[in-house]
Protein backbone atom coordinates (compact mmCIF):
# COMPACT_ATOMS: atom_id res chain seq x y z
CA UNK A 1 0.00 0.00 0.00
CA UNK A 2 1.58 3.17 -0.62
CA UNK A 3 2.66 5.50 1.80
CA UNK A 4 2.59 2.57 4.76
CA UNK A 5 5.82 1.66 6.22
CA UNK A 6 7.58 -1.28 5.52
CA UNK A 7 9.43 -1.04 8.51
CA UNK A 8 7.77 -1.04 11.86
CA UNK A 9 8.99 -0.20 15.80
CA UNK A 10 7.45 -1.81 18.32
CA UNK A 11 8.58 -0.93 22.11
CA UNK A 12 8.41 -1.58 25.68
CA UNK A 13 9.35 1.73 26.82
CA UNK A 14 12.43 0.56 29.45
CA UNK A 15 12.10 -2.96 28.05
CA UNK A 16 12.83 -4.75 24.96
CA UNK A 17 12.23 -3.46 21.52
CA UNK A 18 11.45 -4.76 17.97
CA UNK A 19 12.29 -3.05 14.32
CA UNK A 20 10.27 -6.00 12.38
CA UNK A 21 9.58 -6.26 8.21
CA UNK A 22 5.75 -5.70 8.03
CA UNK A 23 5.81 -7.75 4.63
CA UNK A 24 5.58 -12.03 5.47
CA UNK A 25 8.23 -13.71 4.27
CA UNK A 26 8.79 -16.47 1.77
CA UNK A 27 8.79 -19.95 3.29
CA UNK A 28 12.18 -20.49 2.16
CA UNK A 29 14.65 -17.23 2.45
CA UNK A 30 18.77 -15.80 2.63
CA UNK A 31 18.90 -13.02 5.23
CA UNK A 32 22.34 -11.02 4.46
CA UNK A 33 22.85 -8.00 6.74
CA UNK A 34 25.47 -5.96 8.10
CA UNK A 35 25.87 -4.55 12.07
CA UNK A 36 27.77 -2.84 14.54
CA UNK A 37 28.38 -2.69 18.35
CA UNK A 38 30.24 0.73 20.36
CA UNK A 39 31.21 -1.56 23.11
CA UNK A 40 31.55 -5.30 24.07
CA UNK A 41 28.66 -5.24 26.25
CA UNK A 42 26.20 -4.41 23.84
CA UNK A 43 23.39 -7.20 22.86
CA UNK A 44 20.73 -7.63 20.08
CA UNK A 45 19.79 -10.29 17.74
CA UNK A 46 17.76 -10.84 14.27
CA UNK A 47 14.42 -12.68 14.59
CA UNK A 48 13.43 -15.13 12.14
CA UNK A 49 9.89 -16.87 11.30
CA UNK A 50 7.59 -15.21 14.06
CA UNK A 51 3.72 -14.86 13.47
CA UNK A 52 2.75 -11.08 12.92
CA UNK A 53 3.79 -9.41 16.50
CA UNK A 54 0.47 -7.62 17.28
CA UNK A 55 -1.69 -11.00 16.83
CA UNK A 56 -0.87 -12.65 20.72
CA UNK A 57 -2.04 -9.76 22.83
CA UNK A 58 0.82 -8.93 24.52
CA UNK A 59 1.67 -5.35 26.60
CA UNK A 60 5.02 -5.81 24.50
CA UNK A 61 4.62 -7.32 21.18
CA UNK A 62 8.72 -7.66 21.39
CA UNK A 63 8.49 -10.71 22.74
CA UNK A 64 6.61 -12.35 19.82
CA UNK A 65 9.77 -12.88 18.91
CA UNK A 66 11.28 -14.51 21.85
CA UNK A 67 8.97 -16.47 22.62
CA UNK A 68 7.70 -17.82 19.00
CA UNK A 69 10.33 -18.21 16.97
CA UNK A 70 13.93 -18.31 16.43
CA UNK A 71 16.55 -15.51 16.82
CA UNK A 72 20.49 -15.06 15.45
CA UNK A 73 22.27 -13.80 18.93
CA UNK A 74 24.36 -10.75 18.59
CA UNK A 75 26.36 -11.14 22.13
CA UNK A 76 30.43 -11.33 22.11
CA UNK A 77 29.97 -11.80 26.32
CA UNK A 78 27.47 -14.46 26.15
CA UNK A 79 27.73 -16.79 29.46
CA UNK A 80 27.82 -19.73 26.92
CA UNK A 81 27.97 -21.23 23.03
CA UNK A 82 24.27 -21.58 22.50
CA UNK A 83 23.96 -17.32 23.60
CA UNK A 84 26.83 -15.79 21.57
CA UNK A 85 26.77 -14.45 18.64
CA UNK A 86 25.77 -16.27 15.58
CA UNK A 87 23.90 -19.16 17.59
CA UNK A 88 20.15 -19.37 17.74
CA UNK A 89 19.38 -18.29 20.85
CA UNK A 90 19.60 -20.82 23.11
CA UNK A 91 18.51 -23.61 21.15
CA UNK A 92 20.14 -27.43 22.01
CA UNK A 93 21.48 -29.48 19.08
CA UNK A 94 22.54 -26.84 17.01
CA UNK A 95 26.13 -27.55 15.10
CA UNK A 96 28.02 -24.26 16.90
CA UNK A 97 31.44 -23.28 15.43
CA UNK A 98 31.92 -20.12 17.38
CA UNK A 99 34.19 -17.11 15.57
CA UNK A 100 34.87 -13.92 17.10
CA UNK A 101 32.86 -10.81 15.99
CA UNK A 102 35.25 -8.23 14.25
CA UNK A 103 35.86 -5.69 16.94
CA UNK A 104 33.48 -2.69 18.45
CA UNK A 105 33.15 -0.23 15.53
CA UNK A 106 33.66 -2.49 12.95
CA UNK A 107 30.76 -3.25 10.18
CA UNK A 108 30.37 -7.44 10.76
CA UNK A 109 28.19 -8.97 8.27
CA UNK A 110 25.57 -12.05 8.87
CA UNK A 111 24.56 -14.30 5.93
CA UNK A 112 21.13 -16.69 7.43
CA UNK A 113 19.88 -19.32 5.43
CA UNK A 114 16.30 -20.60 6.36
CA UNK A 115 15.17 -23.59 4.22
CA UNK A 116 13.26 -25.78 5.53
CA UNK A 117 13.53 -26.54 8.74
CA UNK A 118 17.18 -26.28 8.05
CA UNK A 119 18.76 -22.55 9.79
CA UNK A 120 22.49 -21.93 8.44
CA UNK A 121 24.21 -18.75 9.94
CA UNK A 122 27.10 -17.21 8.30
CA UNK A 123 29.73 -14.48 10.48
CA UNK A 124 31.77 -12.57 7.95
CA UNK A 125 32.55 -15.37 5.34
CA UNK A 126 32.44 -18.41 8.04
CA UNK A 127 29.68 -20.77 8.96
CA UNK A 128 29.26 -20.72 12.89
CA UNK A 129 25.96 -22.67 13.08
CA UNK A 130 23.96 -25.12 11.71
CA UNK A 131 20.62 -26.10 13.21
CA UNK A 132 17.84 -28.29 12.22
CA UNK A 133 14.42 -27.34 14.06
CA UNK A 134 12.35 -30.51 15.44
CA UNK A 135 10.19 -28.51 17.37
CA UNK A 136 6.34 -28.91 16.53
CA UNK A 137 4.78 -26.12 16.17
CA UNK A 138 8.11 -23.38 15.83
CA UNK A 139 9.33 -22.54 12.66
CA UNK A 140 6.04 -23.43 10.72
CA UNK A 141 5.37 -21.90 7.52
CA UNK A 142 1.85 -22.54 7.58
CA UNK A 143 1.13 -19.16 8.31
CA UNK A 144 2.33 -15.55 7.14
CA UNK A 145 5.67 -15.17 9.34
CA UNK A 146 8.27 -12.15 9.72
CA UNK A 147 11.69 -11.39 10.55
CA UNK A 148 12.54 -8.02 12.77
CA UNK A 149 16.05 -6.40 14.38
CA UNK A 150 15.89 -6.84 18.62
CA UNK A 151 17.02 -3.53 20.50
CA UNK A 152 17.94 -3.61 24.32
CA UNK A 153 17.24 -0.70 26.26
CA UNK A 154 21.38 0.69 27.62
CA UNK A 155 22.77 -1.26 24.35
CA UNK A 156 23.79 -0.18 20.96
CA UNK A 157 24.23 -2.33 18.06
CA UNK A 158 23.28 -0.83 14.16
CA UNK A 159 22.19 -2.44 11.19
CA UNK A 160 22.94 -1.37 7.43
CA UNK A 161 22.51 -3.22 4.10
CA UNK A 162 19.27 -5.58 4.67
CA UNK A 163 18.43 -7.06 2.27
CA UNK A 164 16.91 -11.19 1.31
CA UNK A 165 16.03 -13.41 -1.77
Amino acid sequence: VRGQPIWCVVSGGNDLGLLWYQKPMPNDFVLKLEWLRWNDHDNSGVFLRFPHPLSKGYNNPAYVGVHFEFEVQIDELAPNVLQSTGAIYNEPGQNRTPVAARAPGQWSEFEIRVQGQQYTVMLNGTQVTAFTNTAAGRGSTSQPTFIGLQSYPGKRVAFRNLRFK
